[in-house]
């Protein structure tokens, strides 16, 4: 290029810089666009945004696809966390009838050795103790090596545990900020992992 005198590649510790010398008389906007045309310092590429939105195609800006990967990514951190919290609230509700039952424990094996039949075991232990049929099931499949002390209170720390997690996860729910804040730390442990 014929308006450039020189040249010079003042690249340091600070970053990438290089210093172009122009002839005296030279427009440098009209010199940078010529740089531009001739070289690959920019590229333009043509892009088709058509994206499937709801099943149907849309041409999107590069805004409304942001916009709509955002809406994209707070329904998968709500759908994830409610799917949690499911599974937190059906081990709760567990843990709660083997905390009724533990603290009256005698009672409950009393109930068991009672019992006729096994098919009776659960219906029993759910009029002994006023709990579902679920939370029955679960205690009656309880071993008898796990019946001390030590695993009962491990087990009703468990459940004051559970309970704020539930707390927490239903506080996520309600807060938009809170489900953004979750997409910003996923995003930043991308930029650290990749």
């Amino acid at each position: 290029i014929r308006e450039i005198s020189y040249i010079r590649d003042e690249t340091d510790l600070d970053g990438l810089k290089i210093a172009i010398d122009l002839k005296s008389g030279v427009d440098p906007d009209k010199l940078m666009q010529k740089r531009f045309r001739l070289t690959p310092l920019q590229d333009n590429y043509s892009c088709n945004f058509n994206i499937l939105i709801a099943g149907t195609p849309k041409v999107m800006g590069v805004r409304e696809i942001l916009t709509e990967w955002t809406a994209f990514r707070e329904e998968c951190v709500k759908r994830r966390t409610y799917y949690d919290l499911t599974k937190k609230k059906e081990k709760l509700h567990l843990l709660e009838a083997l905390s009724k039952i533990l603290l009256d424990i005698d009672k409950a094996i009393k109930i068991i050795r009672e019992t006729e039949q096994e098919s009776d075991v659960v219906p029993n232990l759910m009029l002994g103790f006023g709990i579902d049929d679920i939370q029955a099931e679960y205690v009656a499949e309880i071993k008898l090596r796990n019946i001390n002390k030590q695993y009962i209170l491990r087990r009703i720390q468990d459940v004051d545990t559970l309970k704020q997690e539930i707390a927490e996860m239903e506080e996520i729910l309600s807060d938009r900020k809170k489900i953004r804040k979750i997409i910003v730390t996923e995003l930043q442990n991308v930029i650290k992992l990749y």
